[in-house]
């Protein structure tokens, strides 16, 4: 009873994490506060130590039990390690920053900052968070065939989890966020030289020509020299309240501090991330009713009439068999269940009547 009440809340909770990962990902899409986009994340890791835990203590019942190895591999105990441990691992840094304030502020504050900038722009951490989509099959109601559900299982998994990791590997490898960061920076800083060296040329305010150079740079949020505000194109209670550190970034060159939005880059990025969840979902949805439908007219329907045909004297249905797969094994099988071995329980059926009626 404790049991099948504890598989029940980490089902409940598994639904709760899909939900909070497309969140996560749609909040960033839509710009939502600051506040309202680290309540995600920190939602998402109090999800992580939820699961840290479920995979703690199956794992140490497996232990004690002598069956870790079954756990492992049969049980889809290596999918709970990976949507539990490291996850919680990797996007701590975050919410440490989250609830410690400026991370700038100290040495091991600013090395965290820089750790989960690494990770954040090549989105590893997001897409490995789809492996929880993985863990929904694994928790469903085992009714229906065991073996349709232990082949389906294992397709969905082999899929979905191939998908991820590959689009997991390929953020590490690719630094395009982080590029386009690091052009628009370049971009701002040279800019801002330039406004420097037509004043001392030209002769006019470094203000006129600010505002010239940067007047239709539609990211930038603030320009301001030696604490004097030139542009501003947004209020501090708007910055605080729709900007996280993710949003924006910073150019400091003689003087001049420009804040510029990362806004449009997250976006982006958001967008794809979003994609890629729904087409998992999609494949996971698809292999799990279209190949299961299938996996089930093909294969167990087949085996179920055979063995009802061994197990009860009264069955003597034969196996219907499909031009299409009559070379499938099964169907080789059904074909000699059919042409010899109903006939010849018939024969031993008819046998034994005319026997007792003699």
């Amino acid at each position: 009873m404790k049991k099948d009440f504890f598989e029940r809340i980490i089902i409940i909770v598994i639904i709760l994490a899909v939900i909070q990962v497309f969140l996560d990902e749609w909040s960033r899409y839509e710009h939502w506060s600051a506040l309202a986009r680290n309540s995600l994340i920190i939602a998402g890791i109090l999800f992580d130590i939820i699961f840290s835990i479920e995979f703690a203590s199956r794992f140490t019942l497996a232990y004690k039990r002598n069956k870790v190895s079954r756990y492992w591999k049969y049980e889809r105990g290596w999918i709970d390690f990976l949507s539990s441990i490291p996850l919680l691992l990797l996007n701590l840094p975050a919410v440490y920053l989250i609830l410690s304030g400026n991370p700038e502020e100290g040495a091991a504050a600013s090395a965290l900052y820089n750790f989960s900038i690494i990770f954040k722009d090549m989105k590893f951490t997001r897409i490995l968070r789809f492996v929880r989509l993985v863990k929904i099959f694994g928790k469903l109601p085992k009714a229906g065939s065991p073996m349709a559900k232990h082949h389906i299982s294992v397709v969905s998994t082999t899929v979905v989890c191939t998908i991820i990791f590959t689009l997991a590997v390929f953020s590490l490898l690719s630094s395009a966020r982080h590029q386009k960061e690091l052009e628009r920076t370049h971009f701002f800083d040279n800019l801002i030289s330039t406004v420097k060296y037509l004043e001392s040329k030209s002769g006019i305010s470094y203000n006129d020509v600010a505002e010239k150079m940067f007047g239709e740079q539609n990211n930038l949020l603030k320009l301001t020299y030696k604490n004097e505000i030139i542009i501003s194109r947004i209020t501090e209670e708007k910055l605080n309240k729709y900007f996280a550190k993710e949003d924006y970034s910073s150019v400091n060159n003689r003087g001049f501090i420009l804040y510029f939005s990362l806004v449009d880059l997250n976006r982006e990025e958001a967008y794809n991330n979003i994609i890629f969840f729904l087409i998992i979902v999609f494949i996971f949805l698809s292999v799990i009713f279209l190949y299961g439908r299938h996996f089930a007219s093909t294969v167990t329907d087949v085996i179920n009439t055979i063995v009802a045909g061994f197990r009860s004297r009264q069955h003597n249905k034969n196996v219907k068999i499909r031009d299409e797969f009559n070379q499938d094994e099964v169907y080789k099988l059904a074909k000699f269940y059919n042409d010899i071995y109903l006939p010849a329980k018939s024969r031993r059926i008819n046998k034994e009547e005319h026997g007792r009626q003699t």
